[in-house]
């Protein structure tokens, strides 16, 4: 009984020690600890054309990096870039990369707040594994304000542009060439530009007063710029010369435009034709004069055909637009018919030609003459400017600018 009893015991604890070694041999790869080689890091710059490579690698080493657990999204350690280790250990299991911008308190002129994170590796017992990418993207709002050489030295020393976003506000003055960037939400941010200054020694201020609605990582560029302009009186029919400021903007976004590559400030635009309104949505119907009408045209793969139609239930404005458009109220901007169009059109400060074919900016197309015209109680009624245009693959874009100004006749 005796030997039984002692074979039955080398037996168990036989078991136990094989349990025992199974077991440890089985969770090798889950315990104990390994490291990230966070020297191999590799971190891109995904903010263009908002901030480009060459700036946001003067700010690199201010960057905050931080590792975390991939299961509950908890901070492990974080370091600033320029501090950060060769090599780091950790417990084996699933991690994160998580590397930022310093943030700020408010809207500041020149800081940026860029975020990016890199796939989840793993950490295995006794092995060394790369970090991968981070990749950044700015999660501001940048807005620039821009000024033409001709206007510049027209400014009154009080001249400045508010703009504000939210809680948010900066004020840039005529000399102010930095950009200020805001806090913002992913989307449906809606921004307030409002332009007041005296321009060439006007004895009253100017005050124009625009908004835009932009999603996070955006940049906003408004350019100021005073043009020699017509309009048309309702007395005499006839085009009368003036000066006017006139505000054009263009919209950048990560998803639709190209990459700025080192030592190039230059941004590669690419996208299908769009027309928007400058200040106001194009789909909806203006019914109170504005003032001042205007509409961005683009075509960043270039511009090859820019056709507008006018209707309109009122014939007599039909008439009077007729004869101040050399006998048409269809043409193309690009190629107009006939030397009388072309010149008619140019007369009335509009982009002709050259202007137009394979530009790959923005065209403005400004109908601010005709609209005091539009809400005269003679020329009140339903207008419309149908737009339309194509780009060098033939993409089109197509939108229809209608004018009610039905009221006015009452």
């Amino acid at each position: 009984m005796k030997k039984l009893f002692f074979t039955l015991t080398v037996l168990l604890s036989s078991i136990m020690i094989f349990s025992s070694c199974h077991s440890e041999k089985m969770n090798l790869s889950v315990t104990g600890t390994g490291q990230v080689k966070l020297s191999s890091m590799e971190m891109t710059y995904n903010t263009e054309p908002m901030v480009t490579v060459s700036r946001a690698a003067e700010d690199l080493n201010n960057y905050v990096v931080g590792i975390y657990k991939s299961a509950d999204n908890s901070l492990v350690q974080e370091w600033k870039y320029s501090e950060m280790p060769e090599i780091f250990t950790l417990d084996a299991g699933d991690y994160k990369l998580v590397a930022h911008s310093q943030d700020v308190e408010g809207a500041q002129f020149d800081a940026p707040y860029c975020y990016g994170e890199s796939s989840v590796f793993t950490i295995v017992k006794d092995k060394i594994v790369d970090a991968g990418t981070v990749s950044c993207t700015l999660k501001n709002l940048k807005v620039t304000i821009k000024y033409s050489d001709d206007l510049k030295p027209l400014l009154s020393e009080d001249t400045q542009v508010t703009v504000t976003l939210g809680d948010e506000s900066l004020a840039y003055t005529a000399d102010e060439t930095r950009s200020g960037y805001f806090h913002c939400k992913a989307t449906d941010n809606v921004v307030g530009v409002r332009f007041e200054g005296k321009v060439d020694g006007e004895s009253e201020p100017t005050h124009i007063t625009t908004s835009y609605t932009v999603i996070e990582g955006t940049e906003l560029i408004v350019n100021y710029d005073l043009v020699s302009a017509s309009y048309v009186d309702p007395g005499t029919g006839g085009i009368v010369p003036a000066m006017k400021l006139k505000i054009s903007d263009e919209v950048f976004t990560a998803e639709l435009q190209g990459s700025v590559l080192p030592e190039d400030d230059e941004i590669l635009d690419f996208g299908k034709p769009s027309i928007e309104g400058v200040g106001f949505d194009i789909k909806q119907p203006i019914t109170v004069n504005p003032g001042t009408l205007q509409v961005n045209l683009m075509a960043p793969e270039g511009m090859q055909h820019v056709y507008v139609e006018i209707t309109s239930d009122n014939e007599g404005f039909l008439s009077a637009a007729s004869a101040v458009f050399g006998g048409a109220t269809s043409f193309d901007l690009a190629e107009p018919a006939t030397e009388e169009i072309k010149n008619a059109l140019i007369n009335l400060n509009f982009p002709v030609g050259e202007n137009i074919i394979n530009n790959k900016g923005i065209v403005l197309f400004d109908i601010s003459p005709f609209v005091g015209l539009l809400f005269e109680s003679t020329f009140a009624g339903k207008h419309s400017f149908k737009i339309k245009v194509v780009d060098s693959y033939d993409d089109t874009a197509e939108e229809e600018l209608i004018i009610d100004s039905t009221s006015s006749a009452q």
